[in-house]
């Protein structure tokens, strides 16, 4: 499926130039995605059948996994219409993959997913973008949607406690460290603001960047977000079994809640 208004656009060179600006943050990226991955069969005991992608954005996960896991079927969730534009665009004919729009934040976002019953959610550098209360509602919502046996992988940076400053700082520096031994730090390439610049002179986009201004979610980034421990404690009330971070390099982690 084409989205509207993107029938000329080069998606795939958009979502290129957005892999190489998200490689400027996380030191190994496609690395996390495969530790994920193993944790996901690892933690299934082989292939998922369904899998529920949280702040899918453009597709990036859903299409790794797909790379790996053949016979999988994913349901990407995200609001942003700008990266929905993207995803469908280019990946919209991507057997086994579906993009629903949905807020997170909303009450209802499940209602939107068209099935009752997934063997995993997966997130990757997204939940953060949440307030802690949104947090706590959606680890009720993963209990309920996530089967008995499956699991919930959420890979994003590191949420220190508030009295952990200095570790937070080293955390960051460890990661820091490793871009510029890998030389991504130091290669010349989009940040994300820039990225978003450049995107706002595309005309194609010009609809969906409205919608994504209208949405005003931008500006809660990081606002309020759980730390680590107590996102881990809320899971637990939620119904998990056990949880935990199963992976764990500089300012990067895969936590891990086994329902």
């Amino acid at each position: 499926m084409i989205t509207p208004g993107t029938a000329d656009l080069d998606c795939g060179s958009w979502l290129a130039r957005w892999d190489a600006q998200q490689e400027r943050y996380i030191a190994d990226r496609e690395g996390r995605f495969e530790v994920l991955f193993d944790a996901l069969e690892a933690a299934l005991g082989g292939d998922p059948a369904t899998v529920l992608d949280l702040g899918c954005g453009p597709g990036s996960l859903g299409v790794r996994l797909l790379e790996r896991f053949r016979s999988a079927r994913v349901i990407g969730v995200e609001v942003d219409p700008v990266l929905l534009a993207l995803g469908r665009g280019a990946y919209g004919d991507r057997e086994h993959l579906t993009f629903v729009r949905a807020d997170l934040r909303d009450d209802g976002w499940l209602d939107s997913i068209g099935v009752d019953r997934v063997d995993a959610a997966t997130s990757s550098t997204a939940l953060h973008w949440l307030g802690a209360e949104t947090i706590r509602r959606l680890s009720a919502d993963l209990a309920r949607v996530i089967r008995p046996g499956g699991v919930f992988l959420d890979a994003d940076h590191v949420r220190f406690g508030p009295g952990d400053a200095r570790l937070s700082d080293v955390a960051r520096r460890m990661t820091d460290l490793e871009l510029t031994r890998r030389g991504t730090a130091a290669a010349e390439g989009e940040s994300w603001e820039e990225w978003w610049q450049a995107i706002r002179a595309e005309p194609a986009l010009a609809g969906a960047l409205a919608e994504r201004d209208a949405l005003g979610h931008a500006g809660h980034h990081g606002r309020h977000a759980l730390s680590d421990d107590d996102q881990r404690l809320r899971l637990r009330e939620a119904g998990f079994a056990a949880t935990d971070v199963v992976w764990r390099r500089g300012a990067d982690r895969v936590l891990a809640a086994l329902r």
